[in-house]
């Protein structure tokens, strides 16, 4: 949810910010590797 309006922005990124989300849910969510959250 959001307050106000929005705008997509760095169109030229989105590839690369599905293949982070992807490896998160399936790392972590998924898979259940806790050890990646910490840096």
């Amino acid at each position: 949810m959001t307050d106000g309006p929005t705008e997509a922005v760095d169109i030229s990124k989105t590839e690369a910010n599905k293949k982070f989300v992807k490896g998160f849910v399936e790392g972590i969510l998924v898979n259940g590797n806790m050890e990646k959250l910490t840096g």
